[in-house]
């Protein structure tokens, strides 16, 4: 230490520096930190909570540490141990002057000692968690360990034994040893219960910085390694000492307890959330309790350690405390959920009264304000009155909007705007399982339901008398099926309230209300199916006989003023059609009948270049226009001819209309052509270098297209049609030097052409083509052009192929395909899968950019994209129907099987043996089959929610998908109906079998005394 520089007071500078370090944490950071940790602020952020603790921790060690090497530094714990000379033990003794040295440095030793041991006896724990005490014992055991290891020394030793033999001063050796046995005996204990708090570290630091919901798994084995230490360590046997120790361990689980329960936001947060937070937070709070129970039941019944009589009061009031407050909150948040979900939309869409709804939700968030008001203090059990008049407010808040919002039930539902939409309001009610108030007061309102039931079927058969001379149709309608439509749309109205009335109220419809509503329901059916009859009969008699009068008319004529033939149909007869077919789409037995008409246009360009062909299609169109009607006998055979010929007619057409419309699209993109950009007004700034805009004009880039002809790709133009112009076009720069003549020698006069020898040989010209074709430079600059288009033309073939990847999408047989995976009965997931692999692929190909440059070579590939992105969609598009098809057969199959139980359990108790044999069969059958129950209800509600996912991309209606998916999740509904109705008649009937064994049993025994006496 002699080393260390030493300030101008004579103290180390490394000193003073520890010291100032010291006051800082252990005045500044230190309550700074438990401040935070205690805030309310802190406790709403939960997140940062527990990193807050974890510091608070670190930092209370480094304190301890600081301290420690202050106090190394400090010339209290510092020992100076002189050197003894190499002398005899008999010149040792002999020396009066080293005695006299050894005997003052044993004297500052034992002060030292004094010191350091009154210093020890006062110092605090900081902190009031387990692990504060545990570095209380650690810090401890390195202060005196610094201490009494250089004691322990063989040369320290070697002094006090010279001393004890040869010193006169026995009041020095007496307060030496004293000093010394008390040092020995805090060093080894502050030793020893360090130790035995290592084996517990793991879950003390799990309770004050780990996972809130893994605490309550460790507090079995902490208490396990605690009766351990109970058992072993001298320190811990004391009742006060493990009593001190585990209320640490309890305020620290009730401090993480209070900081996990965000009090700001716990009624803002999704209530699933909330709930968990509480429930997780009370259930550590509660195995605190029975943990210690199991443990001193597990010690008692050993009888080899000593009880456990420790204070409950102080271990587990204010833990009880929080868990009941726990218990409260969880309470509340059920009440203020139950609220916010019978105060929903579908309340506002049944009664229509928006404004008295949201008062009451005002209400409600005044509940919820006045709990968050209360902070997180309220944990406490100085706070108790505090909590219970919030309470008790809350309560009274609660039963004040429970009575308005029954007011509200009570006048709005005597005056419903939609049956249906009230019928939705008590399925959803029922889903949620709630058995309040105001729930079963909305499920005793059937009686109102039923009467606006009967007023919208007395408004339809308002509306149906009223109109049914004149129906309303629908654009280009025919007018006997469009009345009939009508009738069933209004029907179709009616019918959808009154089969939820009958899957949803079947109690109610027995009652007089329910009897009323019948009756009308019934007589408007019978009232539509009259007026159905009628209409289809009037029309079936006038039909046949119209039918052949236009029959009997030719099959052609020509209009002269026109100069065209056209087909001899009248409007009347267009009519009956529209009006047969209609009615075979409703249902109705119609005559049979079968016509065709064919439309064609041509224009004057098309007229010309046709002219022959138009000739003989004449030809055979002359028998319809003289002889034939639509009675002749051979109108197959001159149908069949002018079929041929018209297909003949149209395949040439076609061909001249092709090549018509591309003529048309390349003289239209020469018309729109921009040759020249209009800078604008001004000189842009981006304007390019004249060497730029060269080097951009010189690279050149043709395009080519790649398309989908099926069931190939193909390339537009074609590679060979590509090598072929570039051959030609390396073929004309070199040919085009024939052009330039030779002079002749010694003149500017060009050569004139020599005569060939033959009459076919043409004239030989002096070029200067001879000498240039013979160029090397110039042959290794055409090799090296060709070898670079062969290059390009390999990566555009390369490129092509690598898009038949997707050529599975075309080449397959959907419908096979289809048919053979709906066999195999793939579960959700696997539907799944299938269309989101479609889905990618057609999100991929309507992101890819429309141009990829290859070389000198453009290739668009926008047409490719789309026509492959359409057969994508189109196997989504088929998967999505075919799931569909599947799942609505499996939600008849689950409301078909749920009918019959229903209906046996309905079964009167008088009925015959078979019945309640039937009864007996379904009731076992429904409680054995609950949970196989829930998973289908699960699996069917997870079908019809991916299909809403894919809906998107394939302009399906949502409106159908979405009534769909809340008929698929009302079967919940009824399960959980059927269910509750099988548990109430299980114990109607375990009471009857209980009563009919106690009268056999009474018969019994008064029979026994009769007997005897």
């Amino acid at each position: 230490m002699s080393g260390i520089p030493a300030s101008e007071g004579g103290k180390p500078e490394a000193e003073l520096s520890l010291s100032g370090l010291q006051l800082v944490l252990e005045h500044v950071f230190i309550p700074l930190l438990e401040e935070g940790s205690g805030s309310d602020h802190a406790k709403a952020t939960r997140h940062d909570t527990s990193h807050t603790t974890t510091l608070l921790r670190s930092l209370q060690k480094f304190t301890s540490i600081v301290r420690h090497a202050g106090e190394q530094f400090s010339g209290d714990t510092r020992l100076t141990i002189p050197e003894l000379p190499s002398e005899s033990v008999n010149i040792l003794v002999a020396n009066e002057q080293l005695i006299s040295r050894l005997e003052v440095c044993m004297s500052e030793w034992a002060s030292v000692m004094q010191s350091l041991l009154q210093q020890e006896a006062h110092r605090q724990i900081l902190g009031k968690g387990p692990l504060a005490e545990m570095d209380f014992w650690q810090a401890r055991h390195e202060v005196l360990g610094g201490l009494y290891e250089p004691l322990d020394m063989p040369q320290a030793r070697s002094i006090v034994l010279l001393l004890k033999n040869q010193s006169t001063d026995k009041n020095l050796l007496a307060f030496f040893h004293t000093q010394y046995s008390e040092l020995v005996q805090m060093t080894e204990e502050a030793h020893d219960n360090y130790k035995f708090l290592r084996t517990v570290e793991r879950h003390f630091r799990t309770i004050a910085t780990g996972a809130i919901h893994e605490i309550a798994g460790v507090l079995i084995p902490m208490f396990n390694a605690l009766r351990l230490v109970w058992a072993i360590s001298t320190y811990y046997s004391d009742d006060t000492r493990m009593g001190l120790l585990l209320q640490r361990i309890a305020h620290d689980i009730a401090d993480r307890a209070e900081t996990s329960i965000n009090m700001q936001g716990l009624f803002r947060m999704p209530h699933d959330k909330a709930v968990t937070q509480l429930s997780t937070a009370k259930r550590m709070l509660e195995r605190w309790f029975t943990a210690y129970m199991e443990t001193r039941e597990k010690i008692e019944t050993s009888g080899r350690e000593s009880r456990w009589e420790f204070s409950k009061t102080a271990l587990f009031e204010h833990t009880s405390h929080m868990a009941q407050m726990c218990s409260s909150l969880l309470s509340m948040l059920d009440t203020i959920y139950t609220l916010n979900e019978f105060l929903g939309p579908q309340l506002e869409a049944v009664t229509g009264n928006s404004h008295g709804i949201k008062q009451l939700r005002a209400g409600v968030e005044s509940m919820i304000r006045l709990v968050e008001a209360a902070g997180s203090n309220i944990f406490h059990k100085a706070n108790s009155e505090r909590w219970e008049d919030v309470c008790a407010e809350f309560n009274a808040t609660n039963a004040a909007i429970v009575a308005a919002t029954g007011d509200l039930i009570d006048v709005n539902f005597s005056k419903l705007r939609s049956a249906e939409a009230a019928l939705d309001f008590m399925a959803r009610l029922k889903q949620l399982g709630s058995g309040g108030a105001l729930h079963q007061k909305v499920l005793s309102k059937s009686t109102d339901i039923l009467l606006q039931a009967g007023k919208e079927i007395d408004g339809i058969a308002e509306i149906f008398r009223e109109n049914q001379a004149f129906p309303l149709l629908a654009w280009n309608e025919p007018p006997v099926a469009g009345s009939i439509r009508w009738s069933r749309s209004l029907f179709a109205r009616c019918k959808r309230t009154w089969t939820r009335l009958k899957l949803q109220e079947p109690e109610a419809l027995l009652g007089p209300a329910g009897l009323e509503v019948e009756g009308k329901y019934l007589a408007l059916a019978r009232e539509m199916m009259a007026f159905e009859r009628q209409a289809s009969q009037k029309w079936l008699d006038t039909a046949n006989e119209a039918a052949k009068e236009y029959m009997k008319m030719p099959v052609l004529i020509e209009d002269v003023s026109q100069n065209k033939i056209v087909v001899n149909f009248s409007y009347e007869l267009t009519l009956l059609m529209r009006e047969a077919k209609a009615l075979d789409r409703l249902g109705f037995a119609i005559p049979e009948s079968a016509l065709h008409a064919v439309l064609d246009e041509q224009t004057q360009i098309e007229r010309a270049l046709l002219t022959s062909h138009l000739e003989v299609l004449h030809k055979t169109l002359e028998p319809g226009l003289s002889v034939l009607n639509w009675h002749s006998l051979t109108m197959q055979d001159f149908v069949g001819s002018v079929r041929k010929a018209l297909a003949a007619f149209k395949a040439t057409w076609s061909i001249v209309r092709k090549n018509g419309m591309s003529l048309e699209k390349v003289l239209a993109n020469i018309a729109h052509a921009a040759v020249f950009v209009d800078p604008g007004q001004g000189t842009s700034e981006d304007t390019m270098d004249l060497n730029d805009f060269v080097d951009c004009m010189e690279a050149h880039c043709n395009e080519v297209m790649l398309r989908l002809s099926y069931p190939d790709v193909v390339m537009e133009p074609s590679s060979a049609d590509i090598k072929k112009a570039l051959a030609r076009l390396a073929s004309c720069i070199v040919e085009g030097t024939k052009s330039f003549v030779r002079w002749m020698d010694g003149t500017c006069l060009e050569a004139q052409p020599i005569p060939g020898v033959g009459e076919d040989e043409e004239p030989f010209v002096h070029s200067f083509y001879i000498d240039i074709c013979q160029n090397p430079e110039l042959r290794k600059s055409l090799t090296g052009l060709t070898q670079a288009a062969q290059t390009v033309l390999v990566a555009l073939h390369q490129y092509c192929e690598s898009w038949k990847r997707h050529q599975s999408l075309w080449k397959s047989d959907k419908t096979a395909a289809l048919d053979k995976f709906q066999a195999k009965q793939p579960p959700c997931e696997v539907w799944e899968q299938r269309m989101a692999h479609y889905a990618d692929v057609a999100e991929e190909l309507g992101m890819l950019q429309r141009n990829v440059e290859i070389g000198f070579v453009s290739v668009s590939v926008s047409t490719l994209a789309s026509a492959i992105r359409e057969e994508a969609l189109a196997w989504l598009r088929a998967l999505w129907q075919c799931m569909r098809a599947t799942d609505k057969a499996g939600l008849e199959g689950m409301l078909s099987t749920i009918r019959p139980l229903r209906a046996a359990l309905q079964t009167t108790t008088d009925a015959l043996d078979i019945d309640r044999a039937v009864r007996s069969e379904a009731l076992a059958s429904i409680v054995s089959t609950g949970m196989q129950w829930d998973l289908d209800c699960c699996d069917i509600e997870e079908r019809f929610r991916t299909r809403i996912a894919f809906a998107a991309l394939l302009d399906v209606s949502l409106d159908d998908i979405k009534s769909e998916y809340m008929e698929a999740c009302s079967v919940r509904a009824l399960w959980r109906s059927l269910e509750a109705d099988a548990r109430a008649l299980r114990d109607v009937k375990d009471h009857e079998v209980v009563e009919s064994n106690k009268a056999n049993l009474a018969a019994l025994e008064e029979h026994t005394d009769g007997s005897e006496d």
